[in-house]
């Protein structure tokens, strides 16, 4: 299913097909558009977005996603993780809200999609990934 990149530090990024993955909050279409504007004129695509590896939900990067599909993309890169692991935190952008991985998994399943800016995923301590060219991500795998 994926097409795995070694990076420095023992770090992976994966090719992963755009309609594998499952969106678990809203985007905002206007900053899609501008995004993937920005990503056509430099010709290259160079922020995997952060996915967990279990069901293949998006855990960072909804507006990329959005700005892969209105670029005719096949494959974005992407970094495959797994709740859990000690690099990976679950906060909100909201102000007293709390989301837990049962919450992010559950909104991506149903389709009952949070709003934008709900959810913050971080990782710590991963190297800096190689650009991929658009003609390569429009290939399927």
């Amino acid at each position: 299913m994926n097409d795995m990149h070694a990076l420095p530090h023992g770090d992976w990024v994966a090719l992963l097909p755009l309609t594998a993955l499952l969106p678990h909050e809203e985007h905002d279409a206007e900053r899609a558009g501008l995004l993937s504007a920005e990503i056509q004129a430099q010709g290259v695509w160079t922020e995997p977005l952060l996915i967990e590896r279990r069901h293949f939900i998006i855990l960072d990067g909804h507006h990329r996603w959005e700005a892969a599909k209105r670029l005719n993309l096949a494959t974005v890169p992407a970094r495959m993780i797994a709740y859990g692991d000690p690099r990976l935190s679950l906060t909100s952008w909201r102000p007293g809200e709390r989301w837990t991985p049962r919450d992010v998994i559950a909104r991506a399943l149903t389709g009952n999609l949070c709003p934008i800016k709900t959810t913050r995923h971080t990782l710590r301590a991963v190297s800096a990934a190689l650009p991929f060219g658009l003609a390569e991500l429009r290939r399927a795998l």
